[in-house]
């Protein structure tokens, strides 16, 4: 029995952190004449958003990174292994890869932040970062004020927090998409589509795209950080074993892991994980 959930907890670990089994959109990548560089994010809808809110808004994120001069490729992944398998579910991981998990109440819960009127948060660890939450009842929640469609909420959040994994965490701004408290005026654009980058990050975010693309093609040996939360409490030899499982199975797709047991709660010893905490916070607007 042991080994039965050492294994299976491994294949676990391994299959979330490599991507799962993902849907290519029909989305076009444009027509530019020059090329642009292109991240693909990989999007793993728990809040079950229905379908055709979640294509809207990928398609609005994307012109707004379109803006910026960087092409977007958007797969919906699986999140059980009982799904269908896609043709995408054999692409490994790579730098230019992102990670965006659509988050309902039940598991948004469980993560501590300190404003509960945040609708999203990238997780920060020493070098790239890969991963960032939405947490959909709160956008569902300012949607129902009748003031700005669900869709364009959400296109907005998604590319708040895409763009905390291409800048960093202190990547705020007084204007623009990455304003850490959006009021009405912020809405406002967002409804007409003009909620972007500024100028500058629009440069940051190039440069950032652009030296993942340089390390992929120069063949360097990409290092994915994992963060574990182990809320189940697994004993440490057999997450210490299936940790050693999963590597072997990052080593045979190319790629180092680096493996950090994160803080559960205040009173644990110090980890080496990191949230964002306010960072990539989108706050509803102002009453007044």
């Amino acid at each position: 029995m042991g080994k039965y959930v050492r294994d299976f907890l491994a294949l676990g670990l391994a299959a979330i952190a490599l991507g799962g089994g993902c849907v290519e959109d029909a989305q076009a990548t444009g027509g530019d004449e020059e090329p642009r560089p292109k991240i693909t994010l990989r999007v793993y809808n728990y809040a079950r958003v229905p379908t055709p809110i979640l294509v809207s808004a990928e398609g609005e994120a994307q012109k707004i990174f379109r803006e910026v001069g960087v092409e977007t490729e958007w797969l919906d992944c699986r999140l059980w292994a009982a799904e269908p398998r896609t043709p995408a579910y054999q692409r490994p991981l790579t730098t230019l890869d992102l990670i965006l998990r659509l988050l309902p109440p039940s598991m948004a819960q469980t993560i501590a932040v300190q404003n509960n009127e945040v609708f999203g948060m990238a997780l920060n660890v020493d070098g790239p970062t890969t991963d960032a939450l939405i947490f959909y009842q709160r956008v569902l929640d300012l949607a129902r004020t009748g003031y700005i469609y669900e869709q364009e909420i959400l296109a907005a959040a998604m590319a708040h927090e895409i763009g905390h994994l291409l800048l960093g965490s202190n990547s705020h701004s007084s204007t623009g998409i990455m304003r850490a408290k959006w009021n009405r005026d912020e809405l406002e654009l967002a409804r007409l589509r003009r909620l972007l980058f500024t100028p500058d990050q629009s440069k940051l975010i190039r440069a950032n795209v652009l030296a993942r693309v340089q390390t992929r093609a120069t063949g360097t040996t990409p290092t994915v950080t994992l963060q574990v939360y182990d809320y189940a409490r697994v004993s440490a030899s057999l997450l210490r074993s299936a940790k050693e499982q999963a590597a072997k199975a990052f080593l045979q797709a190319g790629i180092e892991t680096d493996w950090r047991a994160c803080l559960l709660e205040q009173k644990d010893s110090p980890s080496p994980c990191g949230f964002s905490g306010t960072s990539g916070s989108v706050h509803r607007p102002d009453r007044t």
